[in-house]
């Protein structure tokens, strides 16, 4: 008689039955320990030793199975049982499969039911790893002060606390700006606590008076409104500076979060000791937390931390929050060889005065990604600060933009994901996994983020006008139109204004968008020089659909003399090199043209982000120097990457009319069709 094979033995001693059985036995161990020892202060190391038992036990289990079965007599070796009566042998092994199938079937209903209550919020914030004990989310601290202009003070001591606590790795930290839309002391901490997935909340208070100033703090467990912690602090304004890393240190006591070396370090260390300095450098925190694009905005900021660093020059903090002011404005505003200077020179001081400080490795990648285009030192940079601040959402967002440039899409996502769960009513980085998925052509994802930044931040024009965008990449004017129909044309907010001239070309109702662009222009006054050029370029993409050629003419050359003064001046950013190419064409210098689209190109060949426009503009370009096989070339290589045009929109934009009747385009659309169907 043949022996059996070793899977069939298996089988028959039932040791799949047993591993599956301890498996999930040794699972809902390690989850129970996880939730219970903590409310008994059981040490973190207890856990670990629950784990280590429950893997060093699982082959024990798996030997035991096979060596021994479990029958109404007992316990007997399995051999012996093989050796035992046939009949009897098979009545026990029936016995024994009954006794495994209950016990398994017990563990799996347990292991559901937990699994169940987990998601449906029953085991409360500190059940789930997003809401651990060790979870804390920080409350707009309330403004005391008799001066209410004194609100700066409160905000900046609260972001500088954030700040402190976002370099304990052992803590999870919810960023700013998912807390900012709450109250100072609000009523319902445990709803709070449950929407911001932490176990922990942390209040305060601050009062300013002359030079005198008092800070109040408590730190409550959110589901049972226990006090964990709390201090007042009374302090001079000479003597203020301390106050923020004493609270993250008691903090970190508090919920029992081992601190390392370096961390230590790190919370110990003065900002300044010039109240003067501390005054000018928490004004500006309070400013940069309220973002706006506009010129005004980056010069108060630059005005403010340069008083701060004028007031004590050894202000490492002080000089990289003023390296990303210049780094900002020169992106937005002044493209300067002088401004990115001044922007490298802040960068250089903070890092000189304190090489391991966080910030100043975020202006240093700052200035790389905005200044430079350097994304392989932008990235190396925001890695080192992200090391010494594990739980900083920005970080994470930094480092998932930089990755998108690189054209690692979904190390990308992965990272914007990860800043979201830290920071998850921040409706920018919704925006910029929005943004990414409509690059990767999945709209329904995209419209889902979308959703998830308007509920963070309801009436956002930029993520609505998103929306609207990503509609018109699928053809869908209805929908876009729909979503555009509460907002305003506004040439500062670039994709608003994009949106609007999409779906005009698409629909191609040009009268209507003419008239509003006019309207726009008319009103404009004293536009901004790159502001009144994009408005006008809008304006004539649309009377040549018009067929308004002279119109369309007198238009570009405006955009024309606006972008070459703009160069004049030392601007010699991307943006005004891909413009001015489809407008030296269009108006019929095609060796300009030609030229201006290989510097553009050029300069944005390492960027997947700002690729992809440049191919539709070097399309453009070769479609008005009458090329139209090469422009068909271009628009089938925007088919295929990321972010690039859509078959919907070469098939509705009027723009590609000229190109309609080319070979291979109606091919290149109908083959493309499918990838863009609503």
């Amino acid at each position: 008689m043949s022996q059996p094979s070793f899977f069939v033995e298996l089988q028959r001693r039932h040791v799949y039955k047993v591993g599956v059985a301890y498996g999930v036995a040794g699972w809902l161990l390690v989850q129970v320990a996880t939730q219970v020892f903590p409310f008994f202060e059981v040490s973190n190391s207890a856990v670990r030793w629950v784990v280590i038992a429950v893997i060093a036990g699982f082959p024990v289990a798996l030997a035991l199975s096979w060596v021994f079965d479990i029958t109404p007599q007992g316990i007997v070796r399995t051999d012996a049982l093989a050796a035992g009566d046939a009949a009897l042998q098979a009545a026990q092994r029936r016995s024994m499969d009954r006794r495994l199938n209950y016990v398994l079937g017990a563990l799996l209903v347990a292991a559901g039911a937990y699994i169940a209550a987990d998601r449906a919020g029953v085991l409360g914030p500190g059940a789930r790893g997003g809401g651990s004990d060790k979870s804390i989310a920080v409350l707009p601290f309330e403004n005391l002060s008799d001066d209410k202009t004194n609100a700066y003070f409160a905000e900046g001591i609260q972001d500088e606390i954030l700040t402190r606590l976002a370099q304990i790795g052992a803590l999870r930290v919810i960023s700013r700006t998912s807390t900012q839309h709450f109250a100072s002391s609000p009523d319902n901490l445990p709803e709070i606590a449950r929407q911001l997935g932490v176990a922990n909340i942390l209040e305060g208070s601050v009062q300013k008076s002359g030079d005198a100033v008092h800070v109040n703090v408590q730190l409550i467990h959110a589901a049972t409104d226990d006090h964990l912690w709390a201090q007042t602090y009374d302090r001079k304004l000479d003597n203020i500076f301390s106050v923020e890393s004493e609270v993250a240190g008691a903090i970190a006591q508090a919920l029992k979060a081992q601190l390392s070396g370096s961390e230590r370090q790190a919370l110990a260390k003065l900002p300044t000791r010039s109240a003067e300095a501390y005054d000018a450098y928490l004004r500006g925190v309070a400013l940069s937390t309220d973002y706006d694009e506009s010129r005004g905005y980056f010069l108060s900021l630059i005005d403010l931390f340069t008083k701060a660093v004028t007031a004590d020059p050894d202000f490492a903090e002080a000089w990289a929050y003023l390296s990303n002011a210049r780094t900002q404005y020169y992106f937005e505003h002044e493209h300067t060889p002088q401004q990115l200077a001044s922007a490298k020179a802040a960068a250089d001081a903070a890092l000189r005065l304190q090489p391991d400080l966080p910030e100043a490795w975020l202006a240093l990648g700052y200035y790389r990604y905005w200044g430079e285009e350097d994304y392989d030192g932008a990235l190396e940079a925001y890695e080192h600060a992200r090391r010494q601040t594990p739980n900083s959402a920005f970080v994470m967002e930094l480092i998932g933009l930089v990755k998108r440039r690189q054209g690692k899409w979904e190390e990308s996502l992965a990272d914007l994901r990860q800043a979201a769960q830290l920071d998850p009513h921040n409706s920018e980085i919704w925006i910029n996994i929005g943004f990414s998925q409509e690059a990767l052509r999945r709209f329904d994802q995209a419209r889902e983020a979308y959703g998830h930044g308007l509920e963070a931040q309801p009436g956002n024009e930029t993520i609505i006008a998103s929306q609207a965008r990503s509609y018109l990449a699928q053809g869908n004017t209805e929908a876009a139109a729909a979503a555009l129909a509460g907002i305003r044309l506004d040439p500062s907010q670039s994709r608003v204004a994009q949106a609007f001239s999409k779906l005009w070309r698409q629909q191609r109702t040009y009268a209507q968008g003419i008239a509003e662009w006019s309207k726009v222009i008319d009103a404009g006054g004293t536009l901004p020089p790159a502001e009144a050029a994009f408005a006008h370029l809008n304006r004539a993409g649309l009377e040549a659909c018009a067929g308004q050629r002279e119109a369309a003419r007198a238009d570009l050359a405006f955009v024309r003399e606006r972008l070459e003064s703009l160069r004049a001046a030392g601007d010699s950013g991307a943006f005004i090199l891909l413009v001015l190419g489809p407008v030296d064409a269009a108006l019929g210098d095609r060796a300009a043209a030609l030229q201006m689209a290989a510097q553009g190109q050029a300069q944005v060949a390492r960027d997947a982000f700002a690729r992809p426009d440049a191919t539709i503009d070097l399309a453009l370009v070769q479609m008005y120097g009458g090329d139209a096989a090469a422009a068909v070339a271009a628009l089938q290589s925007s088919l295929a990457e990321p972010g690039g045009i859509t078959a919907a929109e070469l098939k509705q934009d009027c723009r590609w009319d000229p190109l309609r009747t080319a070979p291979g385009f109606a091919s290149l659309v109908a083959a493309e069709a499918a990838a863009t169907k609503p």
